[in-house]
């Protein structure tokens, strides 16, 4: 079977919540009424001039699919470092500029990549996502001033919690990072976690 061409669809929303609480001291949740409520985009990416881009049909390890099958990816325990960088998951392992970027925390423990471990990552476990280069691969923290674990934190994901990044070839996959580290989310401390996390990842 040949690649596919086709689009990429995406949509995002988002909803403020108030907790009332009432005389006998139960709480009920209902839509923030100080704010204008549910927020939310949708898009398509459809591969620049020609509106379409390549779905390659076999995939494999790199794009995060083989013949259809999620192929998972081992983020190691890290405190404020950078972090696994993705610099091999371009499609056939080459860093090109990507349209879109995929990246889900499991909630589980890495075991292989075809199938989720048993054990579930601790509750405070979080996967870390860094930008750590320019737009020509340059390491942020060559730069003056940024040292190797102050990139920008874009992304802090608890166990089932995913986001999308549509680069619309403005970026590639290399300049991302991953970490698996422990969040206190009360002032925002960023420790190492001493667990593995099995990423989901899709990269086009």
């Amino acid at each position: 079977m040949a690649d596919a061409t086709g689009k990429l669809k995406w949509s995002i929303s988002m909803t403020p919540i108030e907790v009332l609480s009432d005389a006998e001291g139960s709480e009920r949740l209902i839509p923030s009424s100080t704010c204008y409520g549910t927020v939310g985009g949708n898009g398509t990416l459809a591969g620049g001039s020609s509106a379409k881009l390549t779905i390659d049909d076999a995939g494999d390890a790199t794009s995060g699919y083989i013949d259809g099958v999620k192929q998972y990816k081992s983020i190691a325990s890290a405190a404020e470092a950078t972090g696994t960088a993705l610099t091999a998951l371009g499609v056939g392992g080459n860093a090109t500029d990507d349209e879109g970027i995929w990246i889900k925390n499991s909630g589980y423990q890495f075991s292989s990549f075809t199938s989720l471990s048993s054990t579930a990552n601790a509750a405070t476990t979080f996967l870390v996502v860094r930008a750590i280069t320019e737009y020509d691969g340059s390491a942020l923290s060559a730069q003056s001033g940024i040292s190797s674990g102050d990139e920008p934190i874009v992304a802090v994901l608890a166990a089932g919690e995913g986001i999308f990044f549509p680069l619309r070839k403005t970026m590639s996959n290399q300049s991302f990072s991953l970490a698996s580290s422990t969040v206190d989310l009360d002032n925002g401390n960023i420790t190492a976690s001493s667990e593995t996390i099995a990423a989901e990842i899709l990269v086009f």
